[in-house]
């Protein structure tokens, strides 16, 4: 995995991954603002500063899809982990935004 960009080792992820093609998609739909910004940076350019400056721009976000492009971000970071990048878990200290109770909606006839 030496000299990938961040969007090619999120390809190598998403393609050696067991997730449904949905999650797949989900997940690639939820990190194309990162890679607009920094996909073709080297790997080594995932700091926790790139991670932070992406996740301040999501802050407008609903929570749920704000906790979603979250949790796709912490999925691809304990990847590369497991594949032996020194990436620091810069996600360890990132809470979840809280969602609130969903109300029932009446179906249309």
């Amino acid at each position: 995995m030496k000299n990938l960009t961040l969007k090619e080792a999120f390809e190598q992820f998403l393609e050696g991954s067991s997730f449904a093609r949905r999650t797949r998609e989900s997940y690639a739909e939820d990190l194309a603002p990162l890679w607009a910004v920094s996909g073709q940076t080297p790997l080594s350019a995932l700091t926790a500063e790139v991670v932070y400056t992406f996740l301040a721009r999501q802050e407008a976000l609903a929570p749920a899809t704000y906790n979603r492009r979250l949790a796709a971000l912490r999925s691809f970071i304990r990847w590369l982990r497991v594949q032996g990048w020194q990436i620091e878990d810069v996600l360890a200290q990132v809470a979840r935004k809280p969602e609130g109770a969903r109300t029932p909606r009446a179906l249309d006839a």
